[in-house]
């Protein structure tokens, strides 16, 4: 059996996406999902801010590449820990997306 995404809500208000095969991580506001949405510039973190296009707050993230970027990845895989990177990832990100 493969995976080919992971999915789920975090805290009740965060819709996440996870493309494995094209490691891609989606981080939407579950209020905003069906809002008509923009990317800004990756910024230095590798995240591309989405926004919504009639308010300009932001509203979620898209991150390329999410499994080569994390530093941290190769101590979790070796620990068998993949699960926790996306957790944690996804944790650092809901929760600086809820504060914004």
């Amino acid at each position: 059996m493969s995976v080919n995404t992971i999915e789920g809500i975090y805290n009740g208000v965060l819709r996440y996406h996870y493309d494995v095969s094209g490691d891609v991580l989606y981080l939407r506001l579950l209020g905003t999902v069906e809002d008509e949405v923009y990317g800004d510039d990756e910024d230095e973190r590798g995240r591309i801010p989405i926004r919504s296009v009639d308010t300009d707050r932001l509203v979620g993230f898209t991150v390329w590449s999410f499994w080569r970027r994390s530093a941290a990845n190769a101590a979790l895989v070796a620990a068998g820990n993949p699960e926790e990177i996306l957790e944690r990832s996804i944790r650092e990100l809901g929760d600086g997306l809820l504060a914004a």
